[in-house]
């Protein structure tokens, strides 16, 4: 999952606490990307089976959809607060630590978290 689905994801999250169908411009409006852009997105996304999609271009998360942005969502900001206290400055941080998260390959995200949980990450 490249770092803008991740962030299409996330953002699928937020607003669905609002309304379970959300229509491709408000993720492009959120996400200020174009309507194009929004709808390569949330397709791809459809490929992965995070989320279904209506024919009028309106995407629902799936439950493995809903499982996997709030884990990342969780993940990015404990990241995003290492990061912002060592490396880049705090208002850059989450979106460093969605880049970093989305280029972990499963492995290496298995290891972050096992780590994380037991207080061994460095």
């Amino acid at each position: 999952m490249s770092d803008s689905q991740l962030k299409c994801l996330i953002e699928l999250l937020r607003l669905s606490e609002r309304n379970q169908y959300v229509a491709s411009i408000s993720v492009a409006k959120r996400l200020n990307i174009s309507k194009p852009s929004a709808h390569r997105l949330l397709d791809g996304l459809k490929r992965m089976g995070y989320i279904e999609k209506l024919h009028y271009g309106a995407a629902s998360l799936t439950e493995t959809g809903k499982q996997t942005a709030v884990e990342m969502q969780k993940k990015a900001q404990e990241l995003s607060g290492l990061l912002a206290d060592t490396v880049v400055k705090e208002d850059r941080a989450y979106n460093a630590a969605l880049m970093l998260l989305a280029n972990l390959d499963h492995k290496s995200f298995l290891c972050f978290d096992s780590d994380a949980e037991t207080g061994d990450a460095q």
